[in-house]
């Protein structure tokens, strides 16, 4: 869990319009 959670600030950080889809993607796989 920890590293996903890891994955989801990374994507935060970065504001690519590319990384929109994972970082939206991944809070799902976390509350799932």
């Amino acid at each position: 869990i920890v590293g996903l959670q890891n994955l989801v600030q990374r994507n935060e950080q970065s504001h690519d319009p590319d990384n929109n889809t994972s970082y939206l993607h991944l809070p799902f796989i976390l509350v799932q």
